[in-house]
C-alpha cells in the first residue's frame, strides 16, 4: 500500500537547518519541539511552498486538534512504539526460538493496532481534512486486502497454537527434566479443595513483584528447545511463518503514517504547554491576493517557553503593513524588546509556512519565498578585513537573492563603523530592499531611516512616561521618539538644557564672590 502523505511536502526536505534559523532562534524551538527526535528536525526546516499545500496541512492539524481524533492517534504512535521495541527484541535476543515468539507478538501487535486505528479513527466523527480522509480511505482498503488478512489470520493460529501446548517441569537438584502436560498429575485443584474447609473467612492475596528480564537465561533457552522438541509441529509452523512475513509484515504506507503523524502531535504539546500560560496560537489567513499583512498579539515562541519554565508569559505585539507599506523600521531605548519583536515577525511567517498554527491571537500573512536575517553576533569577524567588511558581504549576499516576495529582517547592522558612515551605507541598503519589493523589519539606532519613504513605516520601543528607564517591551505604531525618550530621561535626572545652564550661570557667580572675597 502506499499511504498518502499528510505533509502534503513540496520540496525535498534537507537535514541542514536554515541560516536564518539561529538569527530567530527557532533552533531552539525546533529542539523543545522535537527533543531527542532529530528524524523530525528536518520536517521544521521544510517550508511549504504554495498556498494550497500550507492549507491542506492546516486542515490536518485542526482534526488533530480534535480529542477523539489525537486520542485516536496517539494510541496508534505508542502502540507503533511498542511494535518498535518487540521487533528489536526479536532481532537482537540471542536464542532463534525466542526470537520466533517475540516476532509473533509484534505481528499479533501490528495486527491489532491496524485494525483499531481504522475502527476508532471513522467512530470520532472528526476526520475533515482531505489528508486524513484520503489515511483513512487507503487504510479500510489495506485492512480489507487479501495480504493484510491471511497476515492476521496466520499470526492468529500461531499464537492459538503455541498457547495450546502444556507442559511440566520436575526440578531435582540441578536436573530439570520438561515433560508433556499430561505425563503428570495436576494436584494443585486437589490440594486447594482439600484445604478449601479451613478457610474461615476471605483473605486477601499477597503478590509480590518478580523480576522478568526479556531475555532467557541458558536454563530457560533449554527448557523452550525440549518444549519445542516435544510439540514440533507447531514450532516448525512457526518457523515457516517467520521466514514469510520477516521482512514486509509492516506496511511502508503505514510506517509513513506513524512518522508524520507524530510532526502534527509534537508540535500540539508544545502549543499546550504555552497555552497553560495564557498564550494564545491561531491559523494565520493566507494572504493570496496581495493587501495587508499582520500579526495580533504575536510573541516569541523561544523566550515564550523559557519563561513558562517560571510560570511567566512574554510581552505580545502587534505588526502590520498596510496599503503600500513594505518595511518596518524599529527604533527606541536599549533593551527595550526590539530583537524580541523582529525575531517574532520572522517565527510568524516561517510557521505559518510550515502550514501550522503561528504564535498570535490572528495573523494574515503572505507567502515568502525566503526568510533573509542579520543579526549582530557579538563576536570577531572570521576575516582579516574586519567586521564592517563581513557585514556588507552578508547584507550584499541578501541583497543578490532576495525578490520581491522574500522578508529581510536586520537587526543593529554596523554598529561597528562610525554613525555618519552607517547612516550612508545603511540608506543604500534600503534604497535597494525597496526597489526589490521585498519586505523588511530594520531594527536600528538611527531615527532618520523610519521616516526614509513613503513605504516606510515606524516603530517605537514604549517607555513609561513618567519612569523612562522602566522598559514595558511593548513595540507601537508611531513616529520614532528617540530625541523624546532622551528628553524624558534629561527631565528625569535634572539634565536638561535650561537645568544645566541654570546651574553653570549659578557656579560662575559663586566663583565670582570668590574671587572678589
Amino acid at each position: 500500500m502506499t499511504m498518502p502523505s499528510i505533509l502534503f511536502l513540496n520540496t525535498a526536505t534537507t537535514p541542514e537547518e536554515p541560516r536564518f534559523f539561529r538569527d530567530l532562534n527557532l533552533d531552539q524551538v525546533t529542539n523543545r519541539v522535537f527533543a531527542g527526535m532529530d528524524d523530525w528536525k528536518p520536517l521544521f526546516y521544510a517550508a511549504l511552498k504554495t498556498p494550497d499545500a500550507i492549507l491542506q496541512r492546516q486542515s490536518v492539524m485542526r482534526d488533530i486538534e480534535h480529542a477523539g481524533v489525537q486520542a485516536t492517534l496517539r494510541a496508534f504512535t505508542s502502540a507503533m512504539r511498542d511494535l518498535e521495541a518487540l521487533r528489536h527484541r526479536a532481532e537482537t535476543t540471542y536464542y532463534p526460538l525466542q526470537q520466533h515468539l517475540w516476532f509473533l507478538e509484534a505481528a499479533h501487535t501490528y495486527c491489532q493496532l491496524v485494525e483499531r486505528l481504522v475502527v476508532e479513527l471513522a467512530d470520532t466523527g472528526g476526520v475533515e481534512s482531505d489528508g486524513l480522509r484520503a489515511v483513512l480511505h487507503d487504510a479500510v482498503e489495506y485492512v480489507a486486502s487479501d495480504g493484510f488478512r491471511d497476515l492476521a489470520r496466520e499470526t492468529a493460529e500461531r499464537r492459538a497454537e503455541l498457547e495450546a501446548i502444556r507442559y511440566s517441569l520436575h526440578i531435582r537438584g540441578n536436573v530439570v527434566t520438561v515433560r508433556s502436560d499430561g505425563d503428570t498429575t495436576d494436584y494443585r485443584r486437589d490440594i486447594e479443595e482439600t484445604f478449601n474447609r479451613f478457610r474461615s473467612q476471605t483473605v486477601r492475596p499477597t503478590t509480590r513483584a518478580i523480576s522478568d528480564p526479556p531475555d532467557m537465561n541458558h536454563v530457560e533457552a533449554q527448557i523452550l528447545d525440549r518444549v519445542a522438541r516435544l510439540n514440533p509441529g507447531p514450532f516448525m509452523k512457526l518457523a515457516a511463518y517467520v521466514g514469510t512475513y520477516h521482512e514486509r509484515f509492516v506496511d511502508p504506507g503505514i510506517a509513513q503514517f506513524h512518522f508524520e503523524v507524530q510532526f502534527y502531535l509534537k508540535y500540539w504539546e508544545f502549543m499546550h504547554a504555552l497555552a497553560q500560560h495564557g498564550l494564545v496560537f491561531c491559523y494565520p489567513e493566507i494572504a493570496t491576493d496581495g493587501g495587508d499583512i499582520y500579526v495580533h498579539n504575536g510573541f516569541d515562541m523561544a523566550l515564550a517557553d523559557k519563561l513558562s519554565q517560571i510560570s511567566r508569559a512574554p510581552t505580545v505585539n502587534d505588526f502590520s503593513l498596510r496599503d503600500s507599506e513594505q518595511m518596518a523600521v524599529v527604533t527606541g531605548p536599549n533593551q527595550g524588546g526590539k530583537s524580541t519583536f523582529a525575531r517574532m515577525v520572522g517565527q510568524v511567517h516561517h510557521v505559518a509556512r510550515l502550514g501550522l498554527p503561528v504564535p498570535a491571537r490572528s495573523a494574515r500573512l503572505s507567502v515568502c519565498d525566503h526568510i533573509f536575517t542579520h543579526f549582530e553576533s557579538g563576536e570577531p569577524s572570521p576575516h582579516v578585513d574586519g567586521k564592517l567588511a563581513d557585514d556588507l558581504r552578508r547584507i550584499r549576499a541578501i541583497l543578490q537573492e532576495a525578490t520581491s516576495q522574500s522578508l529581510i529582517i536586520l537587526n543593529e547592522i554596523f554598529s561597528s563603523t562610525t554613525l555618519k558612515d552607517a547612516r550612508f551605507l545603511g540608506e543604500r541598503i534600503l534604497e535597494r530592499i525597496t526597489a526589490k519589493g521585498a519586505n523588511a523589519v530594520v531594527v536600528t539606532f538611527i531615527e532618520e531611516w523610519a521616516v526614509f519613504n513613503e513605504k516606510t513605516v515606524s516603530l517605537v520601543s514604549e517607555v513609561l512616561p513618567d519612569n523612562p528607564s522602566r522598559r514595558t517591551f511593548k513595540i507601537l505604531r508611531q513616529p520614532s521618539g528617540g530625541r523624546s525618550y532622551a528628553m524624558m530621561l534629561a527631565r528625569k535626572h535634572g539634565l536638561t538644557y535650561a537645568e544645566i545652564k541654570e546651574r553653570i550661570g549659578n557656579a560662575s557667580e559663586l566663583d565670582a564672590s570668590r574671587a572678589s572675597v
